[in-house]
């Protein structure tokens, strides 16, 4: 379709990722809301738990589940690290709010809960949050339930974790997984495995567009980061349709940025009519780029080679590097001359 490539001069047009300013307002607003809906009695405190201090009191505590202590039901309150049991079977070390409904049932509300059930010994644990629902035969795990909502690490064995937005699936030991509290939360959440895991961030993301959507800012870039993920994944038409659904919601500060993903991953599949719309919304500006204009010449050129001569005519040749300016010069003389 063309030898111009949407690659470096794509990762040119601007940032791809939330601003910072934004994760951290969303961010703001993911706490306040949970402290909001929280709705505990005024003796009571919200715990934010840094990972440091986690990690910390962790060594000093994972080997110590209690052997002595008699199996219990009902509320879960400590503001330091208490043992408890809700089976001979299932021991626990826990700070912050939970309680304990039956010995094979916990409802955990804020803080951490590290729960070691015995294997092979029949029981069935399910450990409740708002978010998730955790089941487990045998294993070590901890459940860490703050305002962005519940983190679930297993340490030994493997449990199935369903997030209230998504499906039932297996998590082994080593692994991690993250149900988020609110849209706004999850795209804290999918910002942070940018770089690391592109299936994490679909995860995660899709999630946080299950959950009710109260910020249009935080939809749009919600959407954004699954068709940028899906564009470097090379899955184009996934691709496409994320950006459609960016331009779905009406004029957005990502609108730009979604014409131009579903653009390149058009060019990518040799899609002209697909790539079409995109280029002229691309270049209805008069500051527009030459990469769009190029591509869009190149689309037209064989229908409407004037407006293809057109296109071709508003780049300012003397702004392009060496290479580029031969190319659109090149066709300039091209499409002149056919």
């Amino acid at each position: 379709m063309s030898d111009w490539k949407y690659a470096k001069d794509l990762e040119e047009q601007g940032n791809w990722t939330p601003s910072a300013d934004l994760v951290a307002e969303v961010r703001r607003k993911a706490e306040a809301s949970a402290t909001a809906q929280a709705q505990r009695p005024s003796n009571k405190r919200t715990w934010m738990l840094a990972p440091v201090a986690l990690a910390a009191a962790a060594l000093l505590v994972w080997f110590l589940f209690p052997t002595d202590v008699t199996p219990q039901t009902g509320p879960l309150v400590a503001t330091g690290w208490t043992d408890g049991k809700a089976h001979e079977h299932v021991a626990f070390t826990f700070l912050g709010e939970g309680k304990v409904i039956s010995p094979h049932e916990i409802q955990w509300s804020d803080g951490e809960l590290r729960v070691h059930v015995t294997p092979e010994q029949g029981i069935d644990l399910r450990v409740m949050t708002e978010e998730a629902v955790i089941r487990v035969v045998g294993t070590m795990f901890t459940v860490v339930r703050n305002a962005q909502g519940t983190q679930v690490t297993v340490d030994k064995g493997q449990v199935e974790v369903t997030c209230s937005a998504g499906s039932a699936h297996q998590l082994a030991a080593g692994h991690e997984e993250r149900c988020p509290r609110s849209a706004a939360a999850a795209l804290g959440w999918a910002v942070e495995e940018l770089g690391e895991s592109g299936s994490r961030v679909l995860t995660i993301a899709d999630r946080g567009l299950r959950l009710p959507q109260e910020d249009p800012a935080v939809t749009a870039e919600l959407h954004m980061l699954r068709a940028r993920t899906l564009l470097d994944s090379e899955q184009f038409p996934e691709s496409i349709a994320a950006a459609e659904d960016i331009l779905s919601l009406g004029e957005t500060a990502r609108t730009a940025d979604a014409h131009h993903i579903a653009a390149r991953a058009a060019v990518a599949l040799d899609d002209c009519t697909t790539a079409l719309p995109h280029l002229e919304a691309l270049t209805l500006s008069d500051q527009s780029e030459a990469v769009p204009l190029v591509l869009l010449a190149d689309c037209v050129v064989r229908d409407e080679p004037a407006r293809a001569l057109e296109a071709l005519k508003r780049i300012d040749l003397e702004q392009l590097p060496e290479a580029q300016r031969s190319s659109v010069q090149d066709r300039l003389d091209r499409f002149g001359n056919p």
